[in-house]
């Protein structure tokens, strides 16, 4: 995943986190939808 992705994905989490505050419910709701992504490894290629 490149620097600009990881940085929007990050930048959408924070977003959310702000808008709910301290709503318990939506904050495990936030909690759950980011347990179901998946990572893959990137190899960086050789310059």
């Amino acid at each position: 995943m490149s620097r600009l992705k990881r940085k929007a994905s990050t930048d959408e989490i924070v977003q959310k986190l702000k808008l709910v505050g301290d709503e318990e419910r939506a904050l495990f709701m936030i909690d759950r939808e980011l347990a179901q992504r998946t990572f893959t490894l990137e190899r960086e290629e050789a310059k």
